[in-house]
């Protein structure tokens, strides 16, 4: 990979970390509070510094293959499931993909998997070995759900349970680095006390 750095000055707002960029571009921009300028006291600075790397053709082929898989999957649901609009969207999806990335999480437990565009973009950020628990009380969900984990090549890391979330929590020993509910709006206090 190879990485190209190109430092830049920025008015600073003390405290603000802002990262933007695309994986498909292989571009991302990082603002961060590394130092304060001594130019002036008045005006603090940032470096920011903008990195252009080139993606191997591996990682830019599995780029395109999950986002593929996650257009497909959007696109079923669209067509097969009543109340598509329960989807993750792009937007959420790669909201929770960043995060997921910034974490590395060993344990994700997501609460609401409804298809599984959440469930996907969660994966994409996990530690090697790591495991999602997907909890969803809608069995005739299972095959899509089924179907794309497949697909994605995240079938061994994710362990779907079907049922109500609160009796599967009281159940479930484990320990979860991240923790996305989308479901049983009721219940969300009921459920982020257990």
């Amino acid at each position: 990979m190879a990485v190209v750095v190109d430092v830049l000055k920025l008015t600073q707002v003390q405290g603000v970390c802002a990262v933007r960029g695309t994986a498909a571009t292989g571009t991302i921009a990082l603002a961060t509070t590394l130092k304060k300028s001594t130019e002036t006291q008045s005006s603090p600075k940032a470096d920011i510094k903008a990195i252009h790397w080139t993606l191997s053709a591996s990682a830019s082929a599995k780029i395109q293959r999950n986002s593929d898989i996650l257009y497909e999957l959007r696109r079923e649901t669209e067509l097969k499931c009543l109340n598509p609009i329960m989807l993750s969207g792009k937007i959420q999806g790669n909201f929770l993909a960043i995060i997921s990335k910034l974490i590395k999480p060993f344990n994700v437990l997501e609460i609401g998997t409804y298809t599984g565009y959440g469930t996907l973009c969660l994966a994409e950020g996990l530690a090697a070995g790591g495991k999602i628990f997907t909890i969803d009380r809608n069995e005739e969900l299972l095959k899509i759900q089924n179907k794309y984990f497949e697909e994605s090549g995240n079938r061994d890391r994710i362990v779907q349970l079907t049922g109500n979330a609160i009796d599967i929590l009281d159940n479930l020993n484990q320990t979860f680095d991240l923790i996305f509910i989308d479901a049983d709006k009721e219940n969300y206090l009921s459920l982020i006390h257990i």
